[in-house]
């Protein structure tokens, strides 16, 4: 069962923002969208996985956990892992991150951003 508390700490410009996906704008989306969306991507769904214990992951992503037990493996080694885990995002917040991210990825392969 997934629980959704649906907080969301937007900015005084986009009070509605999802802060995952803010965040995401300000790092290197404008020379690597794909790159920046995948990293995103896969912290957001490792955290779901790992620490959530959420399976509402959208299968476009390609999320494969890691070999670990389920409620271990999680490592915050990058940005996105240690954002996500200082913010204290609620379920509902990263699962709607995940699935704007999976249509982002989408639109990405359709210009041709990706590799």
């Amino acid at each position: 069962m997934t629980i959704y508390g649906g907080v969301h700490r937007g900015t005084r410009l986009r009070p509605n923002a999802n802060p995952v996906l803010d965040a995401m704008r300000d790092d290197d989306l404008g020379h690597d969208p794909w790159g920046t969306a995948m990293a995103w991507g896969f912290a957001v769904c490792d955290y779901l996985h790992h620490v959530a214990l959420c399976d509402d992951i959208p299968a476009g992503l390609g999320y494969s956990p890691a070999a670990t037990v389920r409620g271990e493996g999680f490592e915050e080694e990058g940005y996105p892992e240690q954002y996500i885990v200082e913010m204290g995002l609620d379920t509902y917040t990263l699962v709607t991150a995940a699935k704007c991210l999976d249509r982002y990825l989408d639109w990405c392969k359709a210009a041709g951003r990706d590799y």
